[in-house]
């Protein structure tokens, strides 16, 4: 089960009880890639929020592509040690639309 902040971690949400791991981003699209082991099952979301089902054959091509943004496992590094890495960090908001 995966967790996510908008507030600093002050308080923490689950993100869907479905997102196993989410396995990282892709620019061209916008979109973050997740994994429901249990299943299994595989997923996509724009916001972060609503995740949309995908087919292994799409979830495997993009997450093997070379340009796709894997995850970083946060917690088992220093953070003298994140900032040795090549990665652009910030913060970034889900847009949750309202129907």
């Amino acid at each position: 089960m995966c967790y996510y902040s908008g507030n600093s971690g002050a308080q923490w949400a689950i993100l869907g009880r479905s997102i196993d791991s989410v396995e990282g981003f892709e620019l061209a699209t916008g979109k973050f890639f997740a994994v429901d082991y249990q299943r299994p099952a595989y997923f996509s979301s724009g916001d972060g929020h609503l995740w949309t089902p995908v087919d292994f054959e799409q979830f495997n091509a993009t997450v093997s592509h070379s340009k796709f943004h894997r995850k970083i496992v946060i917690p088992q590094l220093h953070r003298d040690d994140i900032r040795k890495l090549d990665i652009r960090m910030g913060n970034w908001r889900g847009k949750k639309n309202s129907f």
